[in-house]
């Protein structure tokens, strides 16, 4: 699993609120630049004190309580690379790779119009793990609904395993801009992303 769960309550038929930057915006909102300044002394979450973990929480608060309403489905398509997160799994993964020296990275693709979100950890050029899933939303619902397809992990030699997928979840957007997007799931668990570029899935050791 990477960012998701079926914990917590069910998916909610309502209409989202959240905070938005214009794409055009100088700078992004002054709660995200605190956030990323959190991501990088906590280097992405993995080293999150108490007290940063309270400073995410009152920003999550604050922006979640912005009521400006926003297209959230005509801003998700994108690739987005991690920058923060709280999600115990896809954090040990990061560490546990760090102590062998290699600089992982976390991608989440979404392609709203082809239903499709897929997360990938890259371990190092040959090393990879990726959960591909559905994404949906309920009606009047900003809400993202995701169901697990399949999943892989891909190893150096070209060797690749399947891994049996499982799981459902949602989250919430609580701000999105050009740049960055803000995320709660229904594991409550956080994340902060920043687009790289245009929907790009990885497939079979290569993007595509």
């Amino acid at each position: 699993r990477a960012w998701s769960g079926t914990r917590g309550e069910a998916s909610g038929r309502r209409r989202m609120k959240a905070s938005m930057s214009g794409a055009d915006d100088a700078a992004p909102n002054r709660d995200i630049m605190d956030l990323l300044g959190i991501a990088e002394e906590s280097k992405r979450g993995i080293d999150l004190s108490s007290k940063q973990k309270s400073r995410v929480e009152a920003i999550c608060s604050r922006l979640n309580g912005d009521v400006t309403d926003i297209d959230v489905k005509s801003n998700l398509s994108a690739t987005w690379k991690m920058l923060f997160t709280t999600e115990k799994e896809t954090l040990f993964i990061l560490k546990t790779a760090g102590f062998f020296g290699n600089k992982s990275e976390v991608f989440q693709t979404i392609s709203v119009p082809l239903q499709k979100l897929q997360n990938l950890i890259r371990l190092d050029s040959s090393s990879s793990f990726v959960v591909d899933s559905t994404i949906s939303f309920e009606e009047d619902s900003d809400r993202a609904n995701f169901s697990f397809t399949s999943a892989s992990v891909s190893l150096p030699g070209k060797s690749r395993f399947e891994l049996p997928p499982y799981g459902s979840g949602w989250f919430d957007t609580l701000y999105i801009d050009g740049r960055y997007r803000l995320a709660r799931d229904s594991r409550d668990d956080i994340l902060l992303v920043e687009n790289v570029g245009p929907p790009t899935f990885f497939t079979n050791n290569a993007a595509g």
